[in-house]
């Protein structure tokens, strides 16, 4: 099943271009879109996620076509991970925090309810999972989690979307090298599930990803995004859809 597909696919403002025009096939539960800071990585998630028009092109995600199908794909897809658009609150708890996300994902009619205990391991045994013991609690402040565990909870937060597919895009922030392999490995438990998973990085952390996935026997597909304004070659297009590994 081809997962992503674009074709020159491309988004411009008044200003230039912003990333593309990019050809590139996936058809592997993980992919990562790896180019240098600038190249247009978050533009480009954000388009596969249904969450921005691209001005030119076509893609298919999951079947969807773009722009065309754009409501439908966003209904199907979360995002974890963007600066300024699911930040983190500091000053809740975790419970407080899985009960208002739950809350907005829930019809308009539907009754509020906080999260009990339970409620919170359920949320975070996908992305604290295998490391038994090492997931917080329910009455741990947001401010209070590590770098990693903050990763963390905003791709459990996403999961209770219940996806066909997530989009991530805060690998590179992570300061140390072990939390990035660390998050990549969270990210390939995942895609394990069957929730297909695109996240951006750059060629260091595309490496990481491999290695990572290679390791949970999840096969990945690296596409390399080249600078705005700069087309992808047909021997550039196809070693992406050729790097996946098992």
């Amino acid at each position: 099943m081809t997962i992503i597909r674009t074709d020159e696919l491309r988004l411009a403002t008044r200003r230039g271009p912003v990333f593309g025009p990019v050809s590139f096939v996936s058809d592997t539960p993980l992919t990562v879109i790896a180019g240098a800071p600038g190249s247009g990585r978050t533009p480009l998630l954000l388009t596969l996620a249904g969450r921005m028009r691209p001005s030119g092109g076509s893609a298919s995600v999951l079947g969807d076509k773009l722009p065309h199908d754009l409501r439908a794909l966003q209904r199907r897809a979360a995002i974890a991970g963007f600066h300024e658009i699911d930040d983190l609150e500091d000053t809740v708890t975790l419970a407080q925090t899985i009960a208002e996300r739950r809350a907005w994902l829930a019809p308009w009619w539907a009754p509020k309810r906080r999260a009990s205990e339970d409620d919170v391991r359920a949320a975070l045994a996908p992305v604290f999972a295998p490391a038994a013991g090492s997931a917080p609690t329910g009455g741990t402040l947001v401010r209070d989690l590590d770098e990693l565990s903050r990763a963390r909870l905003q791709l459990a937060l996403a999961l209770l979307a219940e996806p066909e597919l997530l989009v991530y895009d805060g690998a590179d922030r992570l300061q140390s090298e072990a939390d990035r392999a660390a998050i990549w490995a969270t990210l390939a438990r995942i895609a394990a599930t069957g929730v297909r998973v695109i996240a951006s990085g750059t060629e260091s952390a595309a490496r990481t990803a491999r290695a990572e996935a290679a390791a949970a026997d999840v096969p990945c597909t690296v596409a390399w995004l080249a600078p705005a304004g700069a087309a992808t070659s047909p021997s550039q297009t196809i070693a992406a859809a050729q790097v996946s590994a098992r």
